[in-house]
């Protein structure tokens, strides 16, 4: 906002078309992102305003997954249980067993990815667990999601076909697919930007996702530029209003810096 108020305020600088977009529901599977039609705007490229620290700048991140595991026991009473009870909450934790130790969350950083055991619900009877897949190569993704469901196989196998179910799904690509290298118009004018304005740029491969993502998947090449927040999903998360100024001066350097090159 305090960029469009800049080009408001001045109307002799000229420039291209600027189309402003806010998208919701990011903290819950970037569902704003993929709700929106890139090819209603027509633009050539954009930018997302989401991320960390003055001068941090993202055109890589996690390709991620989904993955939901049901184990379907069977009940009965504790006092007749033997030969009989099949526990769905022990069948589970089994499976969690059998993920590869070290290779969570906790234990990993850089560009190690990870299989997070997110979240676990049930009882005896009938428990689902959660997992998040998280990987930067494309390849190595694959063979991640590739484990889970050979996994899942081979306990179909031990335990019977009716006991174990895996639904898998893809949540979002890694950007630097659409965006590959520093030759990218977007990239290249984020860069520059950065330069002219004496901002040591800090090109971080993000160990998360963001709308642009979504968007760069759908077409619209869009890197990420900081905002200035910190110690995110905390109770000390805080964004220094000098570090979101400048972020408003990187945009209106890129887009100066647009207006040279069509024109």
């Amino acid at each position: 906002m305090d960029m469009l108020e800049f080009f408001v305020k001045n109307p002799s600088l000229k420039h291209g078309d600027i189309i402003v977009g806010f998208l919701p529901d990011e903290e819950q599977g970037l569902r704003g992102a993929k709700a929106f039609d890139v090819k209603e705007i027509n633009a050539d490229f954009g930018y997302c305003l989401d991320c960390c620290g003055i001068g941090e700048f993202i055109y890589e991140n996690w390709n991620a997954g989904d993955a939901i595991v049901t184990f379907q026991g069977v009940s009965a009473h504790p006092m007749s249980a033997k030969g009989k009870l099949v526990n769905s909450l022990i069948l589970a934790h089994q499976f969690i067993s059998m993920l590869p130790r070290g290779e969570a969350p906790e234990y990993t950083q850089g560009k190690e990815g990870y299989f997070w055991v997110k979240e676990i619900n049930g009882n005896s009877a009938k428990t689902i667990l959660k997992i998040d897949i998280r990987e930067f190569d494309e390849e190595k993704y694959k063979q991640r999601m590739q484990f889970l469901q050979d996994l899942c196989d081979s306990c179909k196998k031990m335990w019977g076909e009716q006991r174990i179910q895996i639904h898998l799904s893809n949540r979002y690509k890694n950007v630097f697919n659409a965006l590959k290298t520093t030759d990218c118009l977007p990239v290249k004018l984020a860069l520059k930007a950065y330069e002219n304005l004496d901002i040591k740029a800090k090109i971080i491969p993000m160990r998360g996702g963001y709308d642009g993502a979504v968007l760069s998947e759908k077409g619209l090449m869009c890197p990420n530029i900081f905002t200035g927040a910190h110690n995110f999903h905390s109770i000390y998360e805080y964004l220094p209003l000098k570090s979101l100024k400048a972020a408003s001066k990187v945009l209106q350097e890129i887009i100066l810096l647009a207006s040279e090159i069509k024109a």
